[in-house]
């Protein structure tokens, strides 16, 4: 399918990499749950509407295994909804 070339999975890695470099800054927790949020949430939810109803399984697992490496590393809070509730509520707004 399309999609798996459209998502750049590297991009995954290379976003952990910078705040885990933050993190070693001695960039506080809350503010690397900000950045997080800004940067890593708001790319994977952009334009969901239009792209997340091509995704397989597959593709769905790797983003979802993305949060939650996040999630493990402390980069994202442990109540942050999974990718798929986010995406569908994005695509029920749409539709609504």
């Amino acid at each position: 399918m399309w999609i798996a070339t459209h998502i750049d999975f590297t991009g995954c890695a290379r976003v952990l990499y910078g705040l885990r470099t933050l993190r070693s800054h001695d960039m506080p927790p809350p503010a690397l749950r900000a950045v997080f949020q800004s940067t890593a949430l708001a790319k994977d939810k952009h334009a969901a509407p239009a792209w997340w109803g091509f995704t397989n399984p597959a593709d769905r697992n790797r983003l979802e295994a993305f949060i939650r490496r996040a999630v493990r590393h402390g980069y994202c809070a442990d109540t942050t909804p999974t990718l798929s509730s986010l995406c569908d509520k994005a695509v029920s707004d749409i539709i609504a």
